[in-house]
């Protein structure tokens, strides 16, 4: 085994693990460490973190930068009617029906999406 070549990708895989964990609550990634026999406490302060206006789960960037962001819970493109070709309305009636915006996308949500981000219960 060749540690130079993996001691030189550390910084990639750590980039990956980052990223790949974004928005998730640490209760959810201290779970998934102990499924995986990891005896591990995760701790630290979420980070800011924009709601889905379909799911009104915390599971896009905060602010502009979650300007078109889809969201993996519901699978709404953050960014208004026109990206999703349906009403705000309508999408959340399909979330609450089916559990996506739209049936097409049931395909493409995280089966996990709803245990991995925070979520402010809405009601109208």
């Amino acid at each position: 085994m060749d540690l130079g070549y993996e001691k030189a990708f550390q910084p990639v895989y750590k980039e990956y693990f980052i990223h790949s964990f974004r928005h998730m609550t640490n209760e959810y990634i201290q779970s998934r460490l102990k499924d995986l026999g990891f005896k591990l406490k995760v701790i630290g302060e979420d980070e800011q973190t924009g709601q889905c206006p379909c799911c009104f789960h915390y599971s896009i960037d905060f602010g502009e930068d979650g300007f078109c962001d889809i969201c993996p819970v519901c699978f709404w493109e953050n960014g208004g009617n026109e990206p999703n070709h349906m009403s705000l309305e309508e999408a959340q009636k399909n979330f609450k029906n089916f559990g996506a915006m739209s049936k097409s996308y049931l395909q493409f949500i995280d089966p996990e999406g709803g245990k991995k981000y925070k979520k402010e219960h809405y009601t109208k």
